[in-house]
């Protein structure tokens, strides 16, 4: 069995409890690196995070997100879909009546042992955000609070890479990989610091957190899918495994909403660029076509157009019950 996918309790760690009436002060006396920080109550825990600039005098409290644990037997990349859904970076577990913790480190460490994830490419998971010119490296905080972004890869006239803004500071040493490195190798770089995924030409196409990682820790079942590829040998070997990860992705979304049985993918080129979608769901047969002169927009408007009619139909189904009921 891949890591992701063994329990918690095999990889669960003994956590340090603090209680809720402690002070930052406190709590900061007795953290320790890689050990998460739980205030444990009857049938919740708080996860403590965010503590290390915050006053001394404030309660610990004011910095916890409230979980359930999760069960000792379950499969380590439902600790990475909590995390996400929280935005916490570890997991109480509920081992035996007590309580443990999986942390964000234990995941990628899990992630970097499940081959299937860990030979993808940088590219097919890094987060496209915008870019910043360093002339305008002022502006910097607010193209990053409007896009909800954290890091920024900072360009020259050129849009070559020569820099990365990281929550208000600039540096003109980023953690760099070429869009083709393995995510296995990308992540011990991600640990030190968020990673910006450059072509060969030295501009950015995207960049790589944590949170990028988790997410793709997170997809270990849920893109077990079978999906049928026709016509993906046209492309250059890069761009097929972007597509793949595009599909990916996009599946990700989509059996959260609702089962998937199926999908099948086909591209022509017949003067443009045809793409052809198929997805079998217990809502119903989807068909999506798209064309389109640049392979890779077209594959992107379809898949994005198959993510709307799933939702769609689902709602639709939804509403039907409620009248229904009524």
């Amino acid at each position: 069995m891949e890591m992701l996918g063994i329990p918690c309790r095999e990889v669960a760690v003994e956590p340090i409890v603090v209680s809720r009436h402690d002070t930052v002060g406190e709590v900061l006396k007795v953290m320790k690196p890689n050990l998460p920080i739980f205030i444990i109550e009857k049938e919740r825990v708080g996860v403590v995070e965010g503590v290390e600039n915050a006053g001394q005098d404030d309660k610990v409290e004011k910095f916890a997100t409230w979980v359930r644990p999760l069960s000792s037997e379950e499969p380590v990349y439902k600790a990475a879909q909590v995390m996400l859904g929280k935005e916490i970076l570890s997991v109480p577990v509920n081992v035996e009546g007590n309580v443990k913790g999986i942390t964000y480190r234990i995941v990628l460490g899990a992630l970097k042992s499940t081959k299937e994830l860990a030979k993808r490419e940088a590219r097919t998971i890094a987060a496209r955000v915008p870019v910043v010119l360093e002339r305008r490296i002022k502006n910097a905080e607010n193209i990053a609070r409007n896009a909800g972004v954290n890091v920024l890869p900072v360009v020259n006239d050129e849009r070559k890479l020569i820099g990365v803004w990281i929550n208000g500071k600039f540096t003109r040493r980023p953690c760099v990989v070429r869009e083709g490195t393995r995510v296995k190798l990308v992540i011990e770089k991600v640990l030190g610091s968020p990673v910006v995924v450059i072509n060969k030409h030295r501009e950015p196409v995207g960049v790589i957190t944590v949170w990028e990682l988790l997410d793709l820790a997170a997809s270990y079942r849920d893109v077990n899918v079978p999906v049928f590829y026709s016509g993906l040998e046209t492309l250059p070997d890069l761009d097929r495994e972007y597509v793949k990860g595009e599909v990916e992705s996009t599946l990700r979304k989509i059996v959260k909403i609702v089962p998937v049985f199926y999908m099948s993918f086909n591209m022509k080129k017949r003067g443009t660029w045809r793409v052809t979608l198929k997805l079998s769901t217990p809502l119903r047969m989807f068909n999506i076509s798209r064309e389109g002169i640049e392979p890779l927009e077209t594959i992107r408007e379809a898949l994005e157009l198959m993510e709307r009619e799933v939702v769609q139909e689902k709602e639709k189904r939804t509403e039907w019950k409620r009248i229904i009921r009524e």
